[in-house]
């Protein structure tokens, strides 16, 4: 039996500020940003009851016996509209910002941390897009999102990066330089022809597009790495491997084979090599909402392991939460949970300041989603303002004027929340075995499942080690 329900988030300003006292911060927090991080919770609180009965069945059954599941879970994530909640709402979404998502997401991770990642990988696709500049397509893809959630048909997305012989390598530049990337994009009669494999692509089969990360020149990665829309079903592309994985199985990857994919010049997302700068926007962002993941696993491995042990007695008959010995790791526990709650929302405020989140979430956008109804910002003017280069050229123009140093920052603050989450979310699990023993092993505890999915959480969005490079890079960037 695996944890079949989720426990009540806050349901008011002051249980929010109780369960989160650091977004108060150096004063009060907007009742407008309370408000939206409530809404947020409430909406994945609903989207977690219901599919609830779905976690077991996707995380012990083989991946041929999982499309049933997953079909479910992705049509009551469409009449929940999650995957629509970061899009702003002038593009049709509910323009929730990535603070009222990232505790949304902690919360739903408490559940199952495959299913929250089954989310943020749909929204690291299109922050991609976002950093580059591309808002025209963004606004397309948002268009194809909000008409799969009003047919109950979802249109996912996916990012394609690590390699059989390149992982995390794409995710850092020095490390780039020095990777074995055997994809590339070859110029063809004006268009692109698409050569190589692509493995653990969260959301893999099950995607209706992808963010395909080659570079046009297999000798210099780190100066032409691209950035490529490629939609589900394009001749020359092909899905040929559903991974088994050990943990967040509610989140597939798949390998995918690209063997003479053509894609045309305005499928190529970027001007310049989008190593470097465009990546650590996007990482610094993508990785500060992991924190969450990490934060929900170790919650809710200490609030999994407090109520067994209310319930399991020692040799002296003191329940394990009465006993001193027990009262000490369940101590530790909080800690870890309470320090990776801290992490991650210090990470996301980082990104909202200095990041890519600055700009999506600039006070004028954010206006204009609160004053403008929705209907005027899809209409046909709108549709005429969003297919006109120069709003392209200007939102590039913007994102090449953020701060280096902030960038810097940002990502810094990014990585170093993945690795802290993760690192606290494991540290419980293995606390939870030290308190309480044989029984930390028994599936119906859920316990298990939670060690499964927090081991994943050290290896993608970069491993462990190359988010400390990452840290360690930055600083010298920033004490320069």
């Amino acid at each position: 039996m695996f944890p079949s329900e989720l426990s009540p988030p806050a349901r008011n300003r002051p249980e929010l500020l109780d369960e989160f006292p650091m977004l108060i911060g150096a004063g009060n927090p907007q009742p407008r940003v309370l408000g939206e991080c409530l809404d947020v919770l409430s909406t994945l609180h609903r989207f977690g009851t219901e599919v609830a009965p779905f976690v077991e069945p996707l995380d012990t059954t083989s991946a041929k016996s999982w499309d049933e599941a997953l079909e479910k879970v992705l049509e009551l994530a469409c009449r929940h509209r999650v995957f629509s909640l970061a899009i702003p709402k002038s593009l049709g979404g509910s323009g929730c910002s990535i603070l009222a998502l990232s505790i949304g997401l902690e919360h739903l991770s408490r559940l199952c941390a495959g299913i929250a990642n089954l989310i943020a990988a749909h929204g690291l696709a299109l922050a991609v897009v976002g950093a580059t500049g591309q808002l025209r397509v963004l606004r397309t893809l948002a268009q194809l999102i909000v008409e799969g959630e009003r047919t109950g048909k979802a249109f996912l997305l996916a990012t394609a990066a690590t390699e059989p012989s390149a992982g995390s390598d794409l995710e850092n530049f020095e490390a780039l330089g020095r990777g074995q990337l055997q994809s590339h994009a070859d110029r063809i009669d004006g268009d692109f022809a698409l050569f190589g494999r692509k493995i653990y692509v969260s959301n893999g089969h099950i995607a209706s597009a992808f963010i395909v990360l080659m570079p046009t020149s297999r000798t210099h990665a780190r100066e032409t790495l691209s950035a490529f829309l490629v939609y589900a079903g394009a001749r020359g592309l092909s899905v040929t491997r559903v991974e088994e994985k050990l943990g967040q199985r509610a989140c597939p990857a798949a390998e995918l084979e690209f063997d003479n994919c053509r894609v045309s010049e305005q499928c190529r997302l970027n001007d310049t090599s989008v190593a470097g700068r465009t990546l650590d926007l996007v990482l610094g962002a993508s990785r500060a909402t992991v924190g969450a993941f990490g934060a929900g696993i170790a919650r809710g491995v200490f609030e999994t392991s407090r109520q067994l042990a209310g319930q399991m007695r020692s040799a002296d008959g003191l329940t394990l939460a009465e006993h001193p010995r027990g009262q000490v790791i369940l101590a530790r526990m909080w800690n870890h949970a309470t320090l990776a709650r801290h992490a991650y929302v210090g990470a996301v405020q980082v990104q909202r300041r200095l990041g890519l989140v600055s700009l999506m979430e600039s006070e004028p956008l954010r206006a204009l989603d609160r004053l403008v109804p929705s209907r005027v910002t899809q209409g046909v003017l709108a549709d005429k303002l969003l297919s006109w280069s120069g709003l392209d050229r200007g939102a590039r123009r913007n994102l090449a004027h953020l701060n280096g140093k902030g960038v810097a920052l940002a990502s810094a603050y990014g990585s170093a929340a993945k690795i802290c989450t993760s690192e606290f979310a494991l540290e419980n699990c293995e606390l939870a075995t030290e308190l309480l023993g044989i029984e930390a092993t028994l599936e119906s505890t859920g316990l298990p499942k939670y060690w499964r999915d927090a081991r994943l959480l050290k290896i993608y969005e970069g491993t462990n080690e190359i988010c400390s490079l990452d840290v360690a890079q930055k600083l010298q960037d920033l004490l320069a």
